[in-house]
């Protein structure tokens, strides 16, 4: 069940994983798995005007303006990780859906298996990364990450 818990702050940067789940980064929580509530099928039209408002908004605790003239929620499927002291800031989902490279404030790249909601590896020193995924068929499939 989803939690009626938010962000304390908007999230910083929303990315798809299917047509009703969105991954979103931030601060409090760094990174959580976002459900809408009726799923909409612009979700992603949605968050975008959720994180770029035409005039600001106040944000009720779980309820977000989906699109103009319908009304939902956004709410927190799940907390994948959460440390106060980090500011993620962009979020890149691979094309399996199973796997986000998340970049953060503190100069990491933090890779989160989406099925179990964990951080799986941490790479330091990466100061404004910038990531990308490549997928292989070359008689088993394959799955990269770049990080630049």
């Amino acid at each position: 069940t989803a939690s009626h818990f938010t962000f304390s702050k908007p999230p910083t940067a929303l990315a798809p994983v299917d047509a009703e789940t969105l991954i979103g980064v931030g601060s409090s929580p760094t990174i959580a798995e976002l459900v809408a509530k009726p799923p909409s099928s612009s979700l992603i039209k949605a968050a975008w005007r959720w994180l770029r408002p035409v005039e600001p908004k106040e944000m009720q605790e779980g309820v977000v303006d989906l699109s103009t003239g319908k009304r939902g929620t956004l709410h927190i499927r799940r907390t994948c990780f959460d440390d106060s002291r980090r500011q993620a800031s962009k979020v890149w989902v691979a094309p399996t859906s199973t796997l986000c490279a998340v970049a953060d404030n503190k100069g990491r790249v933090l890779l989160v298996d989406l099925r179990s909601g964990r951080v799986v590896r941490l790479f330091k020193g990466v100061r404004d990364a910038q990531c990308a995924w490549l997928q292989l068929d070359d008689g088993e499939e394959s799955l990269y990450l770049a990080i630049l």
